[in-house]
C-alpha cells in the first residue's frame, strides 16, 4: 500500500458534514448492533475521489487503538449517531493497526473541486 498510502489523506471525522449532521461521536456498529468504536476519521483518495477507510478508535486495557476498516456500505442511524456497516460484521482485531501519523492529514487544497462519492446511505 505503499504508493497508494502516499497519496491517502487522512480527515477527521469532526470536519466531516452530512445531511444528518457532523461525523464527530459517531459510533461505528457491525453485525447485530456491536459497537466496534467511534469514528476517529476517513481516509481519502483525493486523486480518485473516494472514501478508501474509516478510521475507528477504540480503548482496550487502557489504551487508545486506532483500526482501518475498508470503506464499505453503511446505514446512518441519525437517532443515535451511528453508522450501521451493511450486509458484514467485522471484528476490530482483525483490522489492520494504525497510527495517527499513518497517513498524511488532509489539506484544504486536497479538497478544492472534490465531490467525495461514498457509501453511506
Amino acid at each position: 500500500m505503499d504508493g497508494l498510502q502516499n497519496r491517502l489523506r487522512y480527515l477527521n471525522a469532526s470536519l466531516v458534514e452530512t445531511p444528518v449532521g457532523n461525523l464527530s461521536e459517531t459510533v461505528v456498529v457491525a453485525g447485530s448492533d456491536r459497537m466496534l468504536g467511534k469514528l476517529d476519521g476517513i481516509v481519502i483518495d483525493p486523486i480518485e475521489h473516494q472514501i478508501r477507510f474509516f478510521v475507528i478508535k477504540a480503548r482496550h486495557w487502557l489504551r487508545t487503538h486506532r483500526y482501518l476498516l475498508p470503506a464499505a456500505p453503511l446505514q446512518v442511524e441519525a437517532n443515535r449517531k451511528a453508522l450501521h456497516l451493511v450486509g458484514q460484521s467485522a471484528n476490530i482485531r482483525y483490522l489492520p493497526e494504525i497510527t495517527p501519523k499513518t497517513f498524511s492529514a488532509c489539506t484544504a487544497a486536497d479538497l478544492i473541486g472534490v465531490p467525495i462519492r461514498t457509501a453511506i446511505a
